[in-house]
């Protein structure tokens, strides 16, 4: 069964909400936990936190094993998270169904020649050829950092306006892990 993107989104923000609630159960600061977790890119995240001015932008590959990636991209008012990736220099690959309305790969990743391996799943190898599965996908937080709250994005990368103060999150997840973001 093939689900549409309202409601994959819905169901996204439903898990997201469960996940929101285990994690605050087990520490009452979800983002430093998360932060604590990245692997050596995370300086380069640091030094982003403290200098960024406009929208920051954060890839983490999760499940895909790459280090993740940040930039800050300066904006003069709001902007589409889509025209943000694209100043970024980041490439959004969509579906041939649903367009870029549908994240199926930033900066060619997941590769449709690389298997994404997770302890106790099947492994996958993203087509992009229709929706990508409830079991792996790429998953975006938005971020308020004058609020220093996170919430899931409630609308595709073309709609989700950012402005500067903001940041965007984008995490490869799996059905086996809660897709933190980075504080």
């Amino acid at each position: 069964m093939t689900m549409s993107p309202s409601v994959r989104v819905l169901s996204l923000a439903a898990a997201a909400a469960l996940a929101v609630a285990a994690l605050t159960g087990c520490s009452s600061d979800v983002s430093r936990s998360a932060s604590a977790a990245l692997p050596v890119g995370a300086n380069k995240l640091a030094t982003i936190n403290a200098a960024c001015t406009g929208v920051k932008v954060v890839i983490e590959y999760g499940a895909i094993g790459h280090a993740p990636e940040a930039t800050c991209v300066d904006v003069s008012g709001p902007q589409s998270v889509s025209a943000v990736l694209a100043q970024a220099g980041i490439k959004v690959e969509g579906t041939p169904k649903y367009g870029d309305a549908l994240v199926c790969r930033l900066n060619g990743l997941p590769a449709a020649d690389e298997a994404v391996v997770v302890k106790g799943q099947p492994n996958y190898t993203e087509s992009c050829a229709d929706n990508t599965p409830m079991t792996y996908y790429w998953y975006m937080h938005v971020k308020n950092n004058a609020q220093g709250l996170w919430a899931t994005a409630e609308k595709g990368v073309k709609e989700q306006q950012v402005s500067a103060g903001q940041q965007i999150d984008f995490v490869y997840t799996t059905a086996t892990e809660a897709p933190p973001a980075t504080n």
